[in-house]
């Protein structure tokens, strides 16, 4: 187990600036959800949480600094572990799950990492980061870290303080600009329609689709359907944001921070799986998502109730308007893992079910066990005052409902 001799701390970067001020505004984090059975103790859990926190202590970081000078501070507390009874809730969206709405507040010098143990038949583990701090690979592995500790076994640790910036910034010149594709003037349809009236409070909701079997290829399959899905509304431009792992694609290193890149992809009418892949492929070839624009260099030293006012003022827009600068949505594939990865002696998984971040007008996230695909949607709630969301959950299912392919698993 990898033992911090000094104060772990790294700085905090432009997009991670911008995204603890979006979570003022819409409880932006980054949740994934155990499901399973066991006799597993509250206080078992909070020793291996606090185990893991020691040597992982990026779950135990605070806020600290201003403006440009502003960093992740270790506070050597670990993250907390709180018993929750909720026997109806299935784990599945937020209905019954009032216990999820709590917020972090990075910005007053709060934690960033949280794990709830939902008391039911079954049990469910819920590991909550935000996620200005942390990023879907962080949590991934910060939870095999609290269930390697639980069966006792070494813990791996993150040493590495690496920020976004640093790896865009070591790949500057190779990033080709000629390949990044220009501003567009067209708006950019939602996925599914927006009622009206609009709540008065933003508040997001979620829905999780569990297939038993493995779909191969999700990603290009998913965008597809989405995107012909938008098409049955309006006839008009789709794009989706697609984020990418740094770690895995230009730097390998343990890191328990926020190491993603995002690339944006438009889909035209017609457009297939294949031309998919290969628009995801050349913008990788062309290092897309190492670009970075001009408005980020400038963000560290603006105003944090700056960028409150600036989100503010165009967030009706961005979430409810077509708009050529705001996505159609964002499509994530977290890969495999293992259930044995989040499994322990008094605890057997059964399901992993990723919550999307709280973003955008549509966050549609996978994941896949040995065993399933899991498939989770969040939007804003007004996409679902007429049963929009629902009905995209339904019409998902019938079309992915039959296929049968195996995968390979990929070790956390």
């Amino acid at each position: 187990m990898a033992i911090w001799k000094g104060r772990y701390s790294r700085k905090l970067s432009p997009i991670e600036r911008a995204s603890l001020v979006l979570n003022e505004f819409c409880n932006y984090n980054c949740d994934i959800i155990v499901q399973g059975y066991g006799a597993l103790s509250v206080e078992t859990l909070r020793t291996a949480v606090e185990k893991a926190a020691q040597a992982n202590p990026g779950s135990r970081v605070r806020l600290r600094g201003i403006l440009g000078f502003s960093r992740w501070v270790d506070s050597g507390i670990a993250p907390e572990v709180q018993e929750v009874h909720a026997s109806v809730w299935d784990g599945h969206s937020e209905r019954g799950a009032a216990f999820m709405q709590e917020r972090f507040d990075a910005l007053a010098g709060g934690p960033i990492c949280k794990v709830l143990y939902v008391r039911g038949s079954p049990a469910h583990i819920v590991f909550r980061a935000l996620h200005a701090a942390v990023d879907g690979r962080s949590i991934l592995h910060w939870m095999a870290e609290v269930f390697r500790a639980l069966r006792g076994e070494p813990l791996l640790g993150s040493p590495c303080t690496y920020i976004d910036w640093d790896i865009m910034r070591k790949f500057q010149e190779k990033v080709n600009r000629s390949a990044l594709d220009g501003p567009s003037t067209e708006p950019n349809l939602p996925v599914i329609p927006c009622s009206s009236p609009r709540e008065a409070r933003l508040r997001y909701i979620w829905r999780a689709v569990v297939f038993p079997k493995i779909i191969p290829n999700v990603l290009p399959k998913f965008a597809i359907f989405l995107a012909e899905y938008a098409r049955r509304n309006a006839q008009g431009r789709v794009c989706f944001t697609v984020p990418v792992d740094l770690r895995t694609l230009r730097e390998e290193v343990l890191s328990l921070g926020n190491l993603t890149g995002y690339l944006s992809i438009p889909i035209e009418p017609g457009d297939t799986t294949r031309s998919f892949s290969r628009q995801l492929s050349l913008r990788v070839r062309n290092y897309a998502e190492c670009h970075r624009p001009d408005i980020l260099k400038k963000l560290p030293w603006v105003p944090v109730r700056t960028i409150r006012r600036a989100i503010a003022r165009n967030m009706q827009r961005a979430l409810y308007e077509p708009a050529a600068d705001a996505m159609s949505g964002g499509v994530v594939s977290m890969g495999n893992f293992p259930l044995q990865n989040v499994s322990a002696p008094a605890f057997t998984a059964l399901e992993l079910i990723p919550i999307p971040g709280f973003a955008g007008k549509l966050n549609v996230v996978t994941i896949f066990t040995e065993r399933h695909t899991i498939t989770s949607f969040a939007a804003p709630e007004s996409y679902n005052g007429d049963g929009q969301l629902d009905g995209l959950l339904d019409d998902f299912q019938r079309e992915f409902g039959e296929q049968r392919t195996p995968n390979t698993a990929v070790a956390v």
